[in-house]
């Protein structure tokens, strides 16, 4: 049976976690997680207070002996799209790039590290379990369900997310070129760009969890 669990382990159990610890008021939110070889965790958004605290996130991260090299990709209001290389040999990474389980999900904060994990059995989810166990990183499983227990059916967004979406559809935020600009509703919201920026891509997230990734949590099931 395909199930999926959520775990935690601390802050520093993944590279650049040192630096996650470091610098308070941050979020580091993995974006594509396709555990393939030597790509395994690529890419992830680092949010934060502001864009100094970002920067000396960055900044201590490149000082980890397992990260190889940082590239920012997009810098917007609300934070940082990086690209991460990894040392070859950093044990952790290369645990995780061989996993038969799925990473679906991992966001990080000076509190720790939040998994969730797709797997065909309980013998992949040990094995998620053993890449960090092997390197002395106590892992916690907080929760264990099947695909039609996941809850991602029902509301898909927050009225918040709804509305800055709509807003920003027809003001043509997401035309090319855009018609309008994160700091332009900023201003008609009365909130902060890096708000819009974060309303924006949680709502956006939440709307593939709730269609496309429920399809194929359907069609898994059946």
């Amino acid at each position: 049976m395909t199930v999926v669990a959520e775990f935690t382990v601390p802050a520093g159990a993944l590279p650049g976690g040192s630096a996650l610890q470091e610098v308070t008021g941050l979020t580091v939110e993995l974006e594509r997680i396709v555990p393939s070889n030597d790509h395994a965790l690529p890419f992830f958004w680092v949010t934060g207070e502001d864009g100094a605290a970002v920067d000396r996130f960055l900044d201590s991260a490149r000082q980890d002996p397992d990260v190889e090299g940082l590239d920012v990709l997009e810098r917007l209001d609300g934070g940082v799209l990086v690209k991460a290389t990894w040392r070859p040999d950093s044990s952790v990474i290369d645990g995780l790039a061989s996993l038969d389980a799925t990473i679906m999900n991992a966001t990080g904060s000076p509190d720790g590290w939040r998994f969730r994990v797709r797997a065909d059995g309980r013998q992949q989810l040990d094995q998620f379990q053993r890449v960090f166990a092997d390197s002395g990183v106590p892992v916690q499983l907080e929760r264990i369900y099947n695909f039609a227990e996941m809850p991602v059916t029902g509301q898909p967004l927050t009225d918040q997310q709804r509305e800055t979406l709509l807003v920003a559809y027809r003001e043509g935020y997401f035309d090319e070129p855009r018609g309008t600009t994160q700091s332009d509703l900023a201003g008609e919201f009365g909130i902060s760009a890096r708000a819009v920026s974060t309303r924006l891509r949680r709502g956006v997230r939440n709307l593939v969890a709730s269609t496309l990734l429920e399809e194929e949590l359907t069609d898994a099931v059946d």
